[in-house]
């Protein structure tokens, strides 16, 4: 303890000098991992050029005039690309000569190609857009001028594209139309594109069919820009377990249970030889939609056989049960049975009437619909789609230089 009292200064030197060696060997280190990948990378280009040597590859005058060649047969490949897309995907409407005539051209178009609609199969309905995005000059009093006419009619020719391919789909409706940039286009260095934005219904398979056919049987080339696709929720109100989501069961159980109080009034009124089951099975006939015979075997079952009068007949089996049995089967009567769709048993038949009367008051149903009762995209639900497409045209190469 002596010596590191009187050399405490040489000690703390020496834990710096350790702490400095430490340092300088972790350095040591991370230097000496990354002088042996870059190391590795060096002999990988090293390996590189011996290659290229072996192989003699070298700029030559021959080498020059292939790689001249290459670039002569590459750009006129890509000129005969754009001369080709540019004759099949062109639009050239035969515009009219003087204002006046175009305007009664465009309204005879319109009214074609509205009468292409009414007379698909099944008649697509476009009562959202009688004019086909076309009102305002379809209806105007001014005259266009004259250097618009052939804009406007190369964007007719469009729309009727469009419509004539609605038509062989087979869809329900086209809800809307709309040109946003009216008759101007986006400018490009090889193309223009013509944004179009439009809405139609149908199911499933004919949307599908809608957008293929734009797609492959199109005179003109649309590119599909953006899709939205929405459909009604199968489930009762919008949401699986909503608040009156039975409405339509709860309704009908509301007219089959007047007609059965008025079939009871009914029965108890009449003689000895209708009695009280007779009426309810009447009533159940006329009220809840009971096949025929049903107030026959109604009465049947509710009438006593030993005394053939209108009393009602009691279950052996309800006496010695007692209070073990629950109050849906002592609700439920003999007979009454043959009044569940399907032949259910008492007891699922109160279960369902529970769950009606449910839904008639507001709460939640128990039991949610079967899963393919909830498929969004059914073969019969209806689909509505919100589709961007841009109407691609290719400059002439002429043009272009």
């Amino acid at each position: 303890m002596d010596f590191f009292k009187k050399n405490w200064g040489l000690l703390l030197y020496a834990l710096g000098c350790l702490a400095l060696a430490v340092v300088i060997g972790v350095n040591i280190s991370r230097a000496a991992v990354q002088a042996s990948t870059k190391h590795k990378a060096l002999d990988e280009q090293l390996e590189w050029f011996k290659g290229v040597k072996k192989d003699n590859l070298k700029l030559s005058k021959e080498n020059e005039r292939a790689a001249q060649d290459n670039r002569d047969r590459a750009e006129r490949k890509f000129a005969e690309v754009r001369l080709t897309m540019a004759s099949k995907y062109r639009i050239d409407p035969r515009s009219p000569a003087t204002p006046v005539e175009a305007v009664r051209k465009l309204q005879e178009e319109l009214r074609t190609t509205a009468r292409m609609l009414d007379e698909a199969d099944p008649p697509v309905d476009y009562k959202g857009c009688p004019a086909l995005s076309f009102g305002p000059r379809a209806i105007s009093k001014d005259l266009p001028a004259m250097e618009e006419v052939p804009q406007i009619f190369r964007q007719l020719y469009i729309v009727k594209e469009i419509v004539g391919i609605v038509a062989r789909s087979h869809l329900y409706s086209i809800v809307n139309i709309e040109r946003p940039m009216d008759l101007a286009v986006i400018a490009e260095d090889l193309y223009t594109a013509t944004p179009v934005n439009m809405t139609v219904t149908g199911t499933a398979d004919q949307v599908q069919s809608f957008i293929n056919r734009m797609t492959t049987e199109a005179n003109y080339l649309f590119f599909l820009r953006d899709i939205t696709l929405t459909t009604a929720d199968q489930a009762p109100n919008g949401a699986l377990g909503a608040v009156g989501g039975g409405a339509t069961g709860a309704t009908a159980m509301g007219m089959g249970g007047a007609g059965m109080e008025a079939g009871m009034a009914m029965g108890a009124g009449m003689g000895p030889g209708m009695g009280a089951g007779a009426g309810m099975g009447a009533a159940m006939g006329m009220g809840a939609g009971a096949p025929p015979g049903m107030g026959a075997a109604m009465g049947m079952g509710m009438l006593d056989p030993k005394a053939g009068t209108g009393r009602a007949a009691r279950s052996p089996r309800a006496s010695r049960r007692g209070a073990a049995a629950t109050p849906a089967e002592t609700a439920t009567p003999p007979g009454m049975a043959m009044m569940n769709p399907g032949g259910k048993p008492p007891r699922a038949a109160a279960a369902d009437a529970a769950r009606q009367d449910g839904s008639r008051t507001g709460t939640a149903p128990q039991e949610p619909m079967w899963r393919d009762q909830l498929r969004a995209f059914s073969q019969e639900a209806l689909v509505t789609v919100e589709l961007r497409f841009d109407v691609i045209e290719f400059n002439q190469p002429e043009a272009s230089q």
